[in-house]
């Protein structure tokens, strides 16, 4: 994965080696985990009966038919920071924030390899604001929009620990989904962290079905659910009071300002947040479009085949080496690239570093490409950053 920086653009170049056309880049790896784009239609849909994330095969074992396996009691853990996080904190909440700015240094930081182009504790604050799940122009105007998510994602929780027939067969996947998510990542692993990812997913089918959205689930969702988990989790407000006194005592900051933090970067809303973060990258900047399949009896060219092909045909004038070099390879551009514009690179970088820090190059890129605070540009995330 090579970095360049041109057009205030960050590029994502792909170069490798395939021995053979049998070596597509989506085999299971040495953990048994099945991995994405196993089939697919030459138009790049996948087949609307094909699992890509098939968790029964990958574990070699059939979910059980009781509901309740893979309940998580989430007494063990807890959905905050490491030891020693700084607090999230960016200065007076009444203080315009310059999220462009933001953006630009990030981007810039990351071009150059900086090991954290944004400090974890704000990544959960920035990666909201670039994302556009707020877009007040002070931290102080972002507690009532996140408490409108909040409240949203409360109601649809108590709704989503009802039995709902039509759902059974999605929250068995999900909860074999979670049950294998991440393991060997302990604050991932632990009762807390694989309840709150259980719930947010779970919440997601309940608003899917409110808002008419035929696809609630794809395995791979889990995923980028837990990268979203673990930010919001890094960028909670400790519930050390030694800490917290420690480290206020050496900044200004106002009784008030405090108060806005601790609600900001609450534990209770990181589930809500989390999700939020989910649903803005899948429907704001439809990465959504990567899972879905093409519409029966149209004609047109699948949304992740063209989008995918649009990626190859960028890299050429950018990397006429590396354009030729996968051209040799022989593979369909949606059969090269299916997983890593899925996933956003997630299973080809060392998680969680260096995926939280390619995210926080991609998410400020976004932002700067829609810095006008209009919608998002259909396909900004991931695939067509290349293309603009």
């Amino acid at each position: 994965l090579k970095h360049r920086r041109g057009s205030q653009r960050v590029r994502m170049l792909m170069a490798g080696q395939a021995e053979d056309d049998e070596e597509v880049l989506f085999e299971a790896d040495v953990n048994g985990k099945q991995q994405c784009g196993d089939s697919h239609s030459e138009d790049g849909c996948p087949d609307d009966n094909q699992i890509l994330f098939d968790a029964e095969a990958s574990s070699g074992t059939s979910p059980s038919d009781e509901q309740e396996e893979f309940v998580e009691d989430g007494k063990d853990g807890v959905l905050g920071p490491p030891p020693g996080m700084p607090l999230p904190v960016m200065g007076s909440t009444s203080w315009p924030f310059n999220a462009q700015n933001a953006a630009d240094f990030a981007c810039k930081q990351a071009s150059k390899g900086a090991s954290s182009p944004v400090p974890p504790s704000l990544r959960r604050l920035m990666w909201l604001r670039w994302l556009g799940v707020v877009r007040g122009k002070c931290p102080s105007d972002w507690v009532q929009e996140l408490q409108a998510h909040r409240e949203e994602f409360n109601k649809h929780l108590e709704e989503a620990q009802r039995f709902h027939p039509q759902d059974a067969k999605l929250r068995k996947l999900i909860r074999l989904d979670v049950a294998r998510c991440f393991a060997e990542v302990p604050r991932l692993r632990c009762g807390a962290a694989r309840l709150a990812l259980r719930n947010l997913l779970e919440v997601h089918l309940r608003r899917c079905e409110a808002r008419g959205r035929q696809q609630a689930y794809c395995q791979g969702y889990h995923e980028l659910a837990a990268v979203m988990l673990l930010a919001c989790m890094d960028g909670t407000w400790p519930d050390d009071p030694q800490q917290v006194e420690e480290e206020l005592s050496k900044m200004k900051l106002a009784e008030d300002d405090i108060t806005v933090y601790k609600e900001l970067c609450s534990a209770e809303a990181v589930p809500a947040d989390a999700l939020a973060l989910l649903e803005a990258l899948l429907y704001e900047h439809r990465l959504v479009d990567m899972y879905e399949p093409k519409p029966e009896g149209d004609d047109d060219e699948a949304a992740v085949a063209l989008r995918c092909r649009k990626i190859m045909t960028a890299l050429r004038p950018i990397s006429a080496d590396v354009a030729d070099k996968v051209e040799s390879w022989g593979l369909s551009p949606h059969v090269l690239l299916l997983r890593w514009v899925r996933l956003l690179f997630l299973r080809e970088l060392k998680f969680p570093n260096d995926v939280l820090v390619a995210w926080d190059a991609f998410f400020a890129d976004a932002y700067m490409i829609n810095s006008d605070e209009k919608a998002p540009a259909a396909g900004v995330l991931p695939s067509s950053q290349l293309c603009h």
